[in-house]
């Protein structure tokens, strides 16, 4: 009887260690789609006017035709990529060279974060690695 028990537990951590290796195999296209859907996100806040920052000056405004928040040409939403870093780290990123004049701000230019998480952005991304290393 003991050696019943025993081997079906053995069985039972075989079955959860080939769960386990077969969701690490699927850690990259974990990490490709919590990119994804951050880049997704961040172009709907570009359009939408969710920006982090201050609303613009009425001049500028006038001149844009629009109250979009860095918005002109779409250049800088269409620029943003992500790369995955070691372990779980990933980083978004752009190459745009006034880029971070706006991420951080500078002399009389204020800040107007483009590149940012919620609260809600982490849990839904966290909800997204979970299902695709468990699918």
């Amino acid at each position: 009887m003991e050696g019943a028990a025993v081997t079906a537990s053995i069985k039972g951590l075989e079955n959860i260690q080939k769960m386990a290796s077969q969701a690490l195999s699927r850690r990259d296209l974990a990490a490709r789609a919590v990119g994804d859907a951050h880049l997704k996100k961040t172009f709907q806040r570009f359009k939408s006017n969710k920006v982090q920052g201050p609303p613009l000056k009425a001049a500028t405004i006038k001149r844009k035709k629009s109250s979009v928040k860095l918005v002109d040409t779409s250049r800088l939403a269409r620029s943003i990529r992500f790369r995955t870093m070691t372990g779980l780290s990933m980083m978004w990123f752009t190459n745009v060279i006034y880029a971070g004049v706006h991420q951080y701000g500078y002399k009389n230019i204020p800040q107007r974060k483009f590149l940012f998480f919620t609260t809600d952005d982490l849990r839904l991304y966290a909800k997204i690695y979970m299902r695709a290393l468990f699918r």
